[in-house]
């Protein structure tokens, strides 16, 4: 097995790991999330839903499966937090948590040779 596909498998088994039925919808809403915050530009909810090619709600739903509380009143997974927009209160604006970050790290660490 190749080097890439290995690893790619070893992140999708971390996910795995905080949720075995997590939807590869929510994974890449997470990993869009971070790249975004790792260059320094902020999201939002509707920025999710464009690059997911998802509508609002289904953005919403995959961001809150990603929060410390989803929907229905359960546990989330904690990777980030959505507050509102101080520009434009009707907007969410997502972060990576710390947990999220220490995520990333070690999804990052699978491509290091």
């Amino acid at each position: 097995m190749s080097f890439f596909v290995s690893n790619l498998m070893n992140v999708v088994q971390q996910f795995r790991i905080l949720d075995k039925e997590m939807q590869a919808q929510t994974m890449l809403a997470f990993l869009y999330i971070a790249e975004r915050e790792r260059v320094g530009i902020e999201t939002r909810v509707l920025d999710v839903g464009e690059f997911l090619d998802v509508t609002s709600a289904s953005a919403t739903r995959n961001v809150q499966a990603l929060t410390r509380m989803a929907r229905h009143e359960k546990p989330g997974h904690d990777l980030v937090v959505s507050i509102e927009n101080p520009l434009k209160r009707t907007e969410k604006l997502i972060k990576l948590t710390e947990k999220g970050r220490h995520l990333l790290k070690m999804l990052e660490s699978h491509f290091k040779k």
